[in-house]
């Protein structure tokens, strides 16, 4: 069973507004066009801070100047994968 952990971010601007993005078909044909928030799966060898804060730049161009707060973490058990999901408010 193949392990992945994922980081994800509920991202909140200054008028109480969250973030959310949109999954391109092509590129997560297993989940679709879906709605999602920012967030994708760790790099081996980088902090979870590190990882998050790579996931946040790629896929919106911010950078996080501080530290989130943990606030969820799950597990995901699917029939080839165990999907471990970290999620931080920030």
């Amino acid at each position: 069973m193949d392990l992945q952990v994922g980081v994800k971010i509920l991202l909140k601007n200054e008028e109480g507004k969250y973030l959310v993005v949109r999954r391109s078909n092509e590129e997560y044909p297993e989940i679709g066009a879906e709605w999602d928030i920012v967030g994708g799966r760790i790099n081996a060898g980088f902090s979870l801070l590190e990882n998050l804060k790579r996931e946040v730049l790629e896929e919106t161009g911010l950078q996080i100047k501080y530290e989130p707060k943990l606030i969820t973490a799950q597990d995901i058990m699917k029939k080839e994968k165990h999907i471990v999901r970290l999620t931080y408010l920030g």
